[in-house]
């Protein structure tokens, strides 16, 4: 496995084993044919957390247990990502300070997107139209726009952060042995209307009743080549 892949029928999001995106060909967020992220990438102190282990929990979610190392072994801060594809992405951040000291945490997400046709993405999209992004307390909103033609991507952050540009910056202090935890939204907004996820946190192993096959009941009915 070289790609993390979460799916619910044509929506998908296609990330590295980390769990991040810099989109180079059909990979990214997809939602209708169209790509609402190209580019999400977490950053604990500056530098990508070191990734122990990735892997799917269902086909539409996936969990990614990362550490931060600070002046070698043994890690310092736990870092764990929930994700959960139904229409739109929700996903989970947790910090676990794993040290008996008061740790700090500067955590990024950098975001963006490019809003490429689906048969566009086999190379670099070029688009005709005008991309934009506003800025709200605890919400930014990017835009494609061609004529009478419009697309949103909605990032909504459950906890207070420093939006800039494509960054959502979190400042967290640790006690000893606490936990973190903050939530993201990513909806994509077709003809106005919005496509939230379906799932919230903790949803691991409890599908919904419009989606009510496990993963192995999933792999058994899939097609074979």
């Amino acid at each position: 496995m070289t790609q993390l892949i979460a799916l619910d029928g044509s929506t998908f999001f296609v990330a590295d084993l980390s769990g991040d995106v810099e989109a180079q060909r059909a990979d990214g967020f997809f939602h209708c044919d169209m790509r609402h992220l190209s580019h999400w990438k977490l950053l604990a102190n500056g530098e990508p957390p070191r990734r122990l282990s990735s892997d799917h929990v269902d086909y539409y979610s996936a969990r990614v247990v990362g550490a931060v190392w600070e002046n070698g072994d043994p890690p310092t801060v736990g870092v764990r990502r929930d994700r959960f594809v139904a229409d739109g992405v929700h996903e989970d951040f947790v910090l676990e300070n794993l040290t008996d000291e008061p740790r700090a945490v500067e955590l990024v997400l950098e975001f963006g997107s490019d809003f490429g046709d689906i048969l566009e993405c086999r190379k670099e999209p070029e688009k005709r139209g005008a991309l934009s992004q506003r800025n709200d307390e605890r919400e930014a909103v990017l835009r494609y726009e061609r004529d009478d033609y419009a697309r949103e991507t909605v990032l909504r952050f459950s906890e207070p952060c420093e939006l800039t540009g494509g960054k959502a910056t979190f400042r967290v202090e640790l006690r000893p042995r606490e936990t973190w935890q903050t939530c993201v939204d990513v909806v994509p907004v077709v003809d106005g209307e919005e496509h939230p996820s379906r799932f919230r946190c903790g949803h691991f192993g409890r599908p919904e009743p419009n989606m009510p096959v496990s993963f192995e009941e999933w792999l058994e009915n899939a097609p074979e080549l």
